[in-house]
């Protein structure tokens, strides 16, 4: 058996080049500047080849000078392979983009200060870091968040550069009188480029009154409903039963809120709305099933879901420990509260969140 030697780069402890016994350079890997990993290619035999990564930086396919795809691969959540095709030596796989070096001969992990053994979920070495301050598992990976979390040190978890953000579009809330509509557009954005597939969904909180003028102080009504997009390639919604892939850099889906101060009455129309972006697993496919088209959501104050898939219950994993699917999550809100009795006619009350900040859509 040959013997590997590797040469590490001085700043982020990345391999940077493989030696045989006679001490010849046998690879050469291209990376990332500044950054742990970071795999773009390899040189080795004189062919190079190409590293694709989804979203959690885990290796899909090797392609060649010419574009050819001469390996794919594929790794469940704990880094356990799934399939493998090709031939090419490649030992970043799962994870490979921050650096997990696979040995083919163990199926375990090197991963800089520790090894990652996937057929247990598991260091195989307790973390130095924690070892005197009694916690509780000290051989635990990623707190159990292996789609979503990494550790290319192997010393500390963290979550990859990835979030969801809610922006303004446009808005049309400022200067309104009784009887005028206001209303204002967001876009949920994913930022980052890899590819992944799964569902946003969008909880809705409303609390509604639409009075007559001798009863002012009557209280609203609440309810809640959740609300589904699935989304496509380039931007295009999708039926809910579709298998999806959000591809390429940020990719946004559109929202909007509007509401009216309506005349001669008085009352309130609140909308509160916390989007969850869920990658598609196993336990998170039922959203398939759970969520009905346009069945729910309309309700008091023409509260309406459209056309989208909807349920006025939460997947049943929607209030317990998220660490397994969970993606990102952001926040918007709509209010409009108004007086429009004869003889009182008060300025609508009017706010909303996120706003923009200038008068041009922001990206």
């Amino acid at each position: 058996m040959t013997t590997q030697y590797f040469l590490w780069d001085e700043v982020d402890s990345n391999i940077i080049e493989e030696y045989d016994d006679s001490f010849d350079r046998t690879v050469e890997y291209t990376q990332e500047p500044g950054m742990y990993g970071g795999i773009l290619s390899q040189h080795r035999n004189g062919a190079t080849s190409f590293y694709h990564t989804d979203a959690l930086g885990s290796t899909v396919a090797l392609t060649d000078e010419s574009e050819n795809v001469t390996d794919t691969y594929e790794s469940d959540a704990w880094g356990n392979e799934i399939s493998h095709s090709g031939t090419s030596e490649n030992p970043f796989r799962w994870n490979g983009q921050a650096g997990y070096y696979y040995d083919e001969q163990s199926g375990d992990y090197y991963v800089r200060q520790r090894v990652y053994q996937p057929t247990v979920a598991r260091w195989k070495s307790a973390d130095p870091l924690q070892i005197s301050s009694l916690a509780v598992n000290v051989y635990i990976y990623v707190e159990n968040r292996p789609p979503i979390w990494i550790d290319p040190s192997g010393l500390q978890a963290q979550d990859k550069p990835f979030s969801v953000d809610i922006r303004a579009t446009f808005e049309d809330l400022d200067n309104k009188k009784c009887g005028d509509f206001a209303q204002i557009g967001w876009i949920f954005r994913i930022k980052g480029g890899a590819k992944f597939e799964g569902y946003f969904i969008q909880k809705v909180d409303i609390s509604c009154a639409i009075n007559d003028c001798n009863d002012c102080n009557k209280a609203p009504q609440k309810y809640s409903f959740y609300e589904v997009f699935r989304v496509g390639e380039n931007g295009k919604m999708t039926d809910i039963d579709e298998v999806t892939v959000i591809a390429g850099k940020n990719f946004v889906i559109t929202d909007q809120a509007r509401g009216a101060a309506i005349n001669n009455k008085c009352g309130e129309y609140v909308a509160k709305g916390e989007v969850r972006f869920f990658l598609r697993t196993e336990q998170t496919a039922i959203v398939d099933n759970w969520a009905k088209r346009g069945k729910y959501g309309k309700g008091m104050c023409q509260t309406s879901v459209g056309d989208l898939p909807s349920n006025a219950n939460p997947p049943a994993w929607w209030n317990n420990d998220q660490s397994v699917n969970l993606f990102a999550s952001a926040s918007r809100s709509f209010s409009i509260k108004w007086n429009c009795c004869p003889c009182v006619s008060e300025k609508p009350d009017i706010d909303a969140s996120p706003r923009q900040q200038t008068g041009t859509n922001q990206d």
